[in-house]
């Protein structure tokens, strides 16, 4: 059996991270079945110290969205893109950073600290992406909350635990983060393929589980946090799968063509035990 902690403190996060957790359903039968139609599967994230984070094998349909608690849901094109959203429609339901749950400011902190009042309509829609009251469709059994994406910290200290070319987020503008190589960056974007990093996870499904089939016209998944795009304030953090780059995106108009891929926190009392065909089943 594995608690928190064992994982959280493991030397071997590699064999651990990406593992599918072969038990975890969520709580609407409707909905799980619906799941299991796309084969979605739950594959753990990330660790820290109080919880484990479980993240969606690949994107969920777009119309599967949760609407804001006004009933408004984010665009989406069923037909042409029906992977691909973006928040032109619920953003205005937010405020910004003040309505992102305490607790969950720790996800993007560096931003979150400094900027606690932000109203850009990139961080309304980060606000959006981290409403727990709608996202909650997403928990089952052993779960404490869902989010809609991954954070851009989250990510990098999932990606920098597995080993690959460390990756920092440390450095921020009003409207969003930077991201790169070096301590402190000041880049918008990052390549992550082996032309540009020296050991590179870009063949690792848990981070890029479509590189190659660009998903129904869908080009990678929203990260929620704010991008520091100089020009505007309406970009979001991503992963866009087709160029293996961590890059802004529109969250307001229909280029951004990103999905989303829930975030599953897991209660601290977990436990998790290791099948012999390495997935792991929640005991508790």
């Amino acid at each position: 059996m594995l608690t928190v902690k064992d994982v959280a403190n493991s030397n071997d996060k590699a064999n651990i991270y990406g593992s599918i957790v072969d038990n975890y359903e969520v709580n609407d039968n409707k909905f799980q079945s619906n799941l299991e139609k796309m084969g979605i599967e739950w594959k753990i994230f990330y660790a820290d110290d109080n919880n484990i984070y479980l993240i969606a094998s690949n994107y969920i349909l777009a119309e599967n969205a949760p609407k804001t608690i006004n009933g408004f849901s984010p665009v989406y094109d069923k037909e042409n893109y029906p992977y691909s959203i973006y928040f032109t429609n619920v953003y205005s339901e937010y405020a910004g950073t003040a309505d992102i749950t305490s607790g969950l400011k720790k996800w993007n902190d560096l931003y979150c600290n400094k900027y606690d009042l932000n109203t850009n309509t990139n961080m309304r829609s980060v606000a959006y992406l981290m409403d727990t009251d709608i996202w909650n469709i997403f928990t089952g059994n052993g779960a404490e909350y869902a989010i809609g994406s991954p954070t851009l910290e989250m990510w990098i200290d999932s990606w920098n635990d597995m080993g690959y070319t460390k990756l920092y987020c440390n450095h921020i503008s009003q409207n969003g983060y930077y991201v790169g190589v070096a301590d402190s960056p000041n880049t918008l974007y990052q390549y992550i393929t082996s032309e540009y990093l020296s050991n590179s996870g870009y063949d690792n499904s848990l981070y890029f589980p479509n590189q190659t089939n660009n998903n129904n016209n869908c080009y990678g998944y929203w990260l929620s946090s704010p991008a520091a795009y100089t020009e505007l304030s309406n970009y979001l953090m991503g992963i866009n799968e087709s160029t293996g780059a961590i890059m802004y995106r529109c969250a307001t108009y229909t280029d951004g063509l990103l999905g989303f891929r829930p975030i599953v926190c897991l209660s601290s009392d977990i436990l998790l035990k290791n099948n012999e065909n390495g997935t792991f089943s929640i005991i508790k």
